[in-house]
C-alpha cells in the first residue's frame, strides 16, 4: 500500500502501512545482520561465510564474488547478484511478506535507555518538500551505489531513520499496544558490536492505525533524517527517474509504489545520540596533518 504523492502536500507527515517482507520470528536473529556501511566488503564476507542467511548477502552483494574475481564492487555484476540474492531470500522464506498492510513498531534496547520507532512508509516528494529535513550532504559515488541497488533491485533493504518532535497522542497509543501485545520477536544482536536488544511488533488493526496515520498527519509537521542521508537520496532518485518516465507516456498516477520509501520514525525525547569518532590508520607526520585540515576546518586540542 502506497500513500498518494499528490495528496496534502503541505499538511503534516504523510506515513501510511504496506505488506513488509521480514523474516520469520525464529529466523529474525539469524538474518539481522549490522548496516552495510559500518563493515568493511572483507568483514562482511568472513561474517557471511559462518552464515548464509545474514542480511548482507541482500544489502552488500559484492561480498559474493571472491577477491581472486576482480569484480569491482560497483560493477553491474554486483547489483544484478543484489537482486538474485534478494529473490533467493524470498523463494527460501527467509523473508516472508505479511498478507495485509501493517504499521510496524520497532524497540531498540541498549543497557537502561530504550527507544520505539514507527515503521512505515514515507513519501518521497515530502523529503523534495522540504517536510523531511537534511542535515548532511552526501557523496556521490556512495549515492550512486544505493541508486543503482534499489533500481535493480526495486526494494529499500534498508530503512531511513528519522525522528519527529514527540507527541503525547502517539506516545500513549504506541506505549499501549506494546503493553497489551506480545512483540512478533524479540532477540539480542549476535554481533560483537550489536550489545542491542531488539523487538517488532505487527499492527494489522485498521482503527490503529487509521488513528496513527491521523495523528501524523495532524501533530508532526516534518522530520528529520538522523541517519541514511545516503539512502534517502538515493529512494528519491529512483522515484523521480520512474515518475519521468511514466510522465512522459502519460501513465503516471502517484499510486506507485516508487512514490514511498521505507522508514522508522522515532520521538526526539527518545533518542539517545552517540559519539561518533574516525580514527587515522595511516601513519603520518602530525605537523602536516593539521596543516592540511586547518585549510578547511578549525581544530582545538582535547584538554581531557
Amino acid at each position: 500500500m502506497s500513500a498518494n504523492t499528490d495528496d496534502n502536500k503541505d499538511d503534516g507527515m504523510i506515513i501510511a502501512p504496506f505488506c513488509g517482507y521480514h523474516p520469520p520470528s525464529d529466523l529474525m536473529e539469524i538474518v539481522a545482520s549490522p548496516p552495510y556501511d559500518v563493515i568493511s566488503t572483507d568483514e562482511a564476507r568472513e561474517l557471511c561465510s559462518k552464515n548464509n542467511k545474514s542480511f548482507l548477502n541482500v544489502n552488500k552483494p559484492e561480498i559474493q564474488f571472491n577477491k581472486t574475481d576482480n569484480i569491482d564492487q560497483y560493477d553491474d555484476k554486483v547489483y544484478k547478484m543484489g537482486l538474485t540474492q534478494l529473490n533467493n531470500f524470498i523463494d527460501n522464506k527467509w523473508l516472508i511478506q505479511d498478507k495485509s498492510p501493517n504499521l510496524y513498531i520497532y524497540s531498540q534496547k541498549m543497557n537502561d535507555h530504550q527507544q520505539y520507532g514507527l515503521v512505515c512508509e514515507a513519501l518521497a516528494n515530502q523529503y523534495e518538500n522540504n517536510l523531511i529535513k537534511k542535515h548532511e550532504l552526501t557523496r556521490k559515488k556512495k549515492e550512486d551505489d544505493r541508486t543503482k541497488l534499489t533500481d535493480i533491485q526495486s526494494a529499500n533493504v534498508g530503512p531511513i531513520f528519522l525522528f519527529y518532535k514527540s507527541v503525547d497522542k502517539i506516545n500513549e497509543l504506541i506505549s499501549n499496544y506494546i503493553t497489551n501485545n506480545k512483540p512478533y520477536c524479540s532477540f539480542k544482536g549476535k554481533y560483537p558490536s550489536d550489545n542491542i536488544e531488539h523487538k517488532l511488533w505487527c499492527i494489522s488493526n485498521i482503527d490503529i492505525i487509521n488513528k496513527l496515520t491521523n495523528y501524523f498527519k495532524i501533530y508532526v509537521s516534518c522530520s528529520y533524517i538522523a541517519d541514511g542521508h545516503h539512502r534517502i537520496a538515493s529512494a528519491h532518485r529512483v522515484y523521480q527517474k520512474r515518475k519521468d518516465k511514466l510522465k512522459q507516456q502519460q501513465l503516471y498516477t502517484g499510486n506507485e509504489k516508487f512514490n514511498s520509501f521505507l522508514a522508522v520514525l522515532f520521538p526526539h525525547d527518545q533518542l539517545k545520540i552517540l559519539e561518533y569518532n574516525r580514527c587515522i590508520y595511516k601513519k603520518i607526520d602530525k605537523k602536516i596533518f593539521l596543516k592540511s585540515i586547518s585549510t578547511h576546518w578549525n581544530y582545538q586540542k582535547n584538554k581531557s
